[in-house]
């Protein structure tokens, strides 16, 4: 709202407005990530460093799938941010997950970790 006074003191207000700021700067990708699979119960745990106490960007963070190191990834849009520094998944086997951790920040931009392969580790029978 912008307000304009007259010398006699007058004051008249303008309608309200809403301003939008125009983020283009994404958020700190994220640093530190691993993860394990456990054979037995096929679980997918992963985590990563804390965001930084200078961080105030980030709102939350995406898993980013991929079939391959180099292939393109993929998230789910709809599911809710995760808002800790770890995420476990269900598996349906036992084979490599190639995947990034995303930072999200208000303004939905990302940046994304480098691709981390984690597999499961080796039976012996």
């Amino acid at each position: 709202m912008v307000v304009a006074v007259d010398t006699s003191g007058n004051r008249t207000a303008s309608a309200p407005l809403a301003v939008v700021s125009k983020d283009y700067t994404p958020p700190p990708a994220p640093t530190g990530v691993t993860g394990f699979i456990d054979p037995v119960a096929l679980k997918l745990n992963i985590s990563w460093d804390p965001k930084a106490a200078t961080d105030t960007e980030t709102v939350g963070y995406r898993i980013c799938w991929g079939s391959a190191p180099d292939a393109p990834c993929f998230y789910d849009a709809l599911a809710p941010l995760i808002t800790g520094n770890w995420y476990t998944t269900q598996l349906t086997g036992t084979n490599p997950v190639h995947l990034r951790v995303c930072s999200e920040d208000a303004a939905y931009q990302r940046a994304c970790s480098p691709v981390v392969t984690i597999e499961a580790p080796a039976t012996t029978g």
